[in-house]
């Protein structure tokens, strides 16, 4: 089988994977989401073998990709698996992985929300028992429960709309930990990554620490959807069909979903997009596009030390 490549779209996960049970074909399946993930998928002889969503692996994170509605697709021949740790048919998993991605979360809260604690100091903490999973890792052979947070937790009058942080509130140890990381600029998804843990735990903790006030969500300024659309346009127009896939590198690159590009990272999206035109006398001129639609979008370049 020769290589493939396309955009991804709801459902061609799934379609893309029976075909290539059909063609009974063997290697790598690479995806690439706009908002700098990516995964991939092995096969030998048209069976699924592995799959790598770092933090989440095989049916996890088979769940996982089938919910991507964008991004891109590359398919290698001949790219042998790192491991073999799957051994159903392709039909199979496809079922047992929609059955996951179908299940619904309770409390669930959008992954790609971003929130900020409701204090920058994590206070004195008291573990009991009880096992959590999401600060795993380096204690691993301690079961810890409930953390009981006593004192001031940080004052939440300052939060537009947040509730006030309470006193003293009991606590997993996971979502004190993933409070204890929140920077008010990284999406859950993004922390979930840093952190090492499945999405689905830390989407969990997160909705804890909403329903103890501990957290607030954050509003984050984007620019409107259609500049990212309209750079792109001019880009192809400059460069032709690969000055799609420059802007979808930019987008990539800087970890941006082209649905949501923060207006204090518009400077830096276009720099990235400018920087693939070389030296080029394009350049110039897609620099000037992009000024007259940074005028038309009303999004002035932002002052030095701004965001």
């Amino acid at each position: 089988m020769t290589s493939l490549s396309g955009r991804l779209a709801p459902g061609a996960l799934a379609d893309l994977l029976q075909y290539l049970a059909l063609s009974r074909a063997s290697g790598c399946l690479l995806l690439r989401h706009p908002q700098r993930r990516q995964a991939y998928v092995y096969l030998e002889n048209g069976r699924v073998v592995f799959v790598d969503a770092r933090p989440l692996y095989d049916v996890a994170a088979l769940s996982e990709l089938l919910g991507w509605n964008d991004g891109r697709f590359a398919f290698r021949p001949g790219v042998a698996a790192p491991r073999a740790t799957i051994d159903v048919a392709t039909e199979r998993l496809l079922l047992e992985a929609t059955r996951r991605a179908d299940e619904p979360v309770p409390g669930a809260v959008d992954p790609d929300t971003v929130l900020c604690a409701l204090s920058g100091d994590a206070p004195a903490a008291r573990r009991e028992e009880r096992a959590t999973t999401l600060a795993g890792g380096a204690h691993d052979d301690s079961p810890f429960g409930p953390v009981r947070m006593l004192g001031e937790v940080g004052d939440a009058g300052e939060q537009v709309g947040a509730r006030a942080a309470p006193e003293s509130v009991s606590l997993s140890l996971a979502a004190l930990h993933l409070w204890r990381r929140l920077d008010g600029a990284s999406s859950l998804r993004e922390l979930s990554s840093a952190l090492g843990r499945p999405l689905s735990e830390v989407v969990e903790a997160a909705a804890e620490l909403l329903d103890s006030g501990l957290a607030a969500f954050v509003a984050v300024a984007v620019a409107d959807p259609r500049f990212p659309r309209e750079l792109a346009r001019e880009a192809v127009d400059l460069l032709g069909p690969v000055g799609e896939i420059v802007v979808e590198d930019a987008l990539y690159e800087l970890g941006l979903s082209p649905d949501a590009v923060p207006v204090g990272r518009v400077d830096e999206l276009v720099q990235a997009i400018e920087a693939a035109f070389g030296d080029s006398p394009a350049r110039a001129e897609f620099a000037r596009r992009a000024a007259e639609l940074r005028e038309l979008f009303a999004l002035d370049p932002v002052p030095a030390g701004r965001q």
